[in-house]
């Protein structure tokens, strides 16, 4: 079971600390339960206050730093083409 709180991710004994922003851009992902989130959904939750495009460069990003983090807890997110992003089920 993963849960996170105060910006750690926890898979049993195992932690990652997560900035605020990746912590967003994960509980995203993590409500979503196991569906595929769009980078622009995933952009506004992240940058509420941007009132541009969705910056795919920056949740990408993002999701670069987010699995170098989880990588270690065996937390996997997948990247599909035109659907978005999402756990993997463990």
């Amino acid at each position: 079971m993963i849960t996170i709180q105060d910006g750690y991710v926890t898979v049993g004994e195992k932690s990652a600390y997560l900035t605020p922003t990746q912590e967003k851009i994960f509980l995203v992902l993590l409500n979503a339960k196991n569906r595929f989130v769009r980078t622009a959904d995933i952009y506004n939750t992240a940058f509420p206050d941007m009132n541009t495009d969705p910056g795919i460069g920056q949740v990408a990003f993002h999701m670069y730093h987010i699995r170098r983090r989880i990588k270690p807890l065996g937390i996997k997110i997948e990247t599909k083409i035109k659907r978005g992003y999402r756990i993997v089920p463990m």
